[in-house]
This record gives structure tokens, C-alpha cells and sequence, in this order.
């Protein structure tokens, strides 16, 4: 195991921040830690990195432990991490080949620039500064910088944030491609969870200062542990009804469960019987009204996303807005006819009554 944090608290000032973070990485995996605003992620990676003191708890790399309060503390020069902040932080001053070489042994920097330019393809570019290159070639360059003295463990702190959506996805690619030939353990931390979904081997998700699910995008997509986990990865639409053992009786009919509910209903923390499932916006299928299952719904919101049209409905039973995604244009306050496809996923946190419940 390439990182492992256990119990690890942290706060800023007299305000906790983190509360008993437990997070392992494996060796060259590639981890994302995803949640909104103010949930503690960076904090999270400045503990690890060393620029941040931890409360409690302990951080290890590679079986050496970097923190572990109240004796154990290594700088974060000692750490063999490497940082990436959200601008990249290159040096304005220095060329390409001198940023990236920043640090480095004499005898070992020009070869070790040499490669690396070649590794993030920009060996025309050495001699220009940062102001002289694009956003996108600034990230590769703060990446090589961060590679360069080949750390164990690579932290980026939203380094695609400030770039626009289409060279976003191209230095993600590149970034993510270059992590991979390397094989450097990373841990990158971002706020949109389609990112999240799409590169990591790992994702975590935080809010709060606290970690709700750690698991591979596939299981957590499928298979959220709480309502916090199903909307910190995007639209989704969370049900109640009265569990039969395979199925759940909702506002939208009669739902198949993924997993059985086991008969001890506390298992759900529902001593009534009652669970919500999770129904993402692509399992809601505009259908006939004759079709096996179809229920009327009232068209309250139209947004074009280019691919499709993202659409707000309301039905009978169903307290909030429901999530649904249509190929083709729907007039605004029609009524269209929906059904649920596939298995729908029972969440395992207590329920709170509501007049959805029947």
C-alpha cells in the first residue's frame, strides 16, 4: 500500500477541519477526492504533503510514518511528495527547462530535463517562460517540475480548474497518460465528479470534513452507501416506498432491488419498513401510457445539453423534482409518461418518513 491515513484529524485554528479520516491508495494507483467547497480536500492533501499539522492520527508512505501526533512529524521536504496547487505555481522568472529542473542535483538536472520534456512533449519549448505558454502546457511543465526528484506520491489539488472545458479534457488525458507511464501513486483532488468517474481507479468521496464512501467508480456509481454518496457523483433521483423483499413498492411503481433488503429491517435503519432507493436519471424512460409500468408525469423544467435535453418532472408521490434525460425536445408543462428500467440500489442509512412513502 503505497499511502495509508488512519484516524487522521486536523483543524484550522480552534475549528476541527477533518475528523478521523481513514484513506488507503495503493501503489501506482491513481485517486480522486471529490466533494464541494469547504468539505476539507485540500486540507486533506496539505496534511499529507506536510504543510499542514495533523491533530491525530497517523499518515504513512510506503510503511514509513510521516505523522503521527504528538511525536512524529517529517517535513515535507523529507516527504518524497510531490505538490501541485490549483495555479500550478511555476516560478515566472525561470524558462521551462529551469522549472523544471528546480531543485534537482546539478550533475543529474540536465538529463533529467531532457527526459522530461520529452515526456510531457515540449522539448521546443524549453527555453520559453511560463507567460509564453498556454494554459494546458503550464500544467505539464508544474507536472514534469512535480515529477522531477520522482516522489513516491504525486498530490494535485484541482490542477484542471482554471482551464476551459475543452483543454480541460485534453491536459486531464495527458496528465492522467503521463501518471500511468510513470507509475506514480497519485491523489488528485477535484469537485466535479465526472472527472472523478473518468480516470480514477479510486474515488473518495468527502463532505463535511469527513469521508462517506471510498470504493472504485463502477461500486460507487452502482452502489452509494448513503443519499450524500448518490448526489456528490451528479443528478440523481432518490425514492421512497416499502420494501418486499426484492422489490420496493414506490410513487413509481413497483421497483426491483439490486441486492435483497435482509429481513431485520434495522439493516436499513427502517424499523417501518420504509427505504429509499436510488434511480438514476438514466433509468427514467419516456414510455407510452399503455407500456407495463408507465406513470404520468408533469414536464416542469427543459435544459439542452447539446447531447440530449436534461428534463425536470413531477409526478404524483414524489416530493422533488424527477431527474430524466430525453434525446428529443418536450413542450414545457405536457404531460409525458415515464417508467423505471433496470434494478434500482436501497440505501443503507435510516429513512425519514415523507408523504412519498406509501
Amino acid at each position: 500500500m503505497s499511502l495509508l491515513v488512519a484516524g487522521l484529524q486536523a483543524a484550522h485554528g480552534s475549528r476541527p477541519t477533518l475528523f478521523d479520516i481513514d484513506l488507503s491508495v495503493p501503489d501506482h494507483a491513481l485517486a480522486c477526492v471529490v466533494g464541494p467547497s469547504g468539505c476539507g480536500k485540500t486540507t486533506l492533501l496539505r496534511v499529507i504533503a506536510g504543510f499542514h499539522t495533523a491533530a491525530a492520527g497517523r499518515v504513512e508512505l510506503n510503511g514509513r510514518v510521516l505523522d503521527q501526533p504528538p511525536g512524529v512529524r517529517v517535513p515535507a521536504e523529507r516527504r518524497s511528495i510531490g505538490y501541485i496547487p490549483q495555479d500550478g505555481a511555476l516560478f515566472p522568472h525561470l524558462s521551462v527547462a529551469a522549472n523544471i529542473g528546480f531543485g534537482l542535483p546539478r550533475a543529474d538536472r540536465a538529463a533529467a530535463v531532457a527526459r522530461l520534456l520529452e515526456l510531457i512533449d515540449l522539448v521546443g519549448l524549453a527555453d520559453r517562460h511560463p507567460h509564453q505558454l498556454s494554459g494546458g502546457q503550464q500544467q505539464r511543465v508544474a507536472l514534469a517540475r512535480a515529477l522531477a526528484p520522482e516522489p513516491d506520491l504525486l498530490l494535485l489539488d484541482e490542477p484542471f480548474t482554471a482551464l476551459d472545458a475543452g483543454l480541460r479534457a485534453r491536459v486531464r488525458t495527458d496528465v492522467v497518460d503521463l501518471l500511468r507511464s510513470t507509475g506514480t501513486a497519485a491523489v488528485l483532488v477535484t469537485h466535479d465528479p465526472a472527472e472523478a468517474l473518468a480516470i480514477a481507479d479510486q474515488v473518495t468521496i468527502m463532505a463535511s470534513g469527513r469521508i462517506v464512501q471510498t470504493a472504485s467508480p463502477a461500486e460507487l456509481h452502482a452502489r452509494p452507501v448513503s443519499s450524500a454518496a448518490a448526489r456528490a457523483l451528479g443528478d440523481t433521483n432518490l425514492i421512497a416506498g416499502l420494501y418486499r423483499s426484492r422489490s420496493v413498492s414506490t410513487a413509481l411503481g413497483e421497483l426491483l432491488l439490486d441486492r435483497p433488503v435482509l429481513a431485520d429491517a434495522a439493516t436499513c435503519g427502517a424499523p417501518t419498513g420504509q427505504v429509499t432507493v436510488v434511480v438514476r436519471p438514466r433509468q427514467v424512460v419516456l414510455c407510452g401510457g399503455d407500456e407495463p409500468g408507465a406513470v404520468a408525469a408533469l414536464v416542469r423544467r427543459q435544459e439542452f445539453r447539446g447531447e440530449d435535453h436534461r428534463l425536470e418532472l413531477m409526478v404524483d408521490g414524489v416530493p422533488d423534482p424527477l431527474v430524466c434525460h430525453s434525446p428529443s425536445r418536450v413542450a414545457l408543462d405536457s404531460t409525458v409518461h415515464v417508467r423505471v428500467a433496470g434494478a434500482v440500489h436501497p440505501l443503507i442509512e435510516p429513512v425519514v418518513p415523507s408523504a412519498a412513502t406509501i
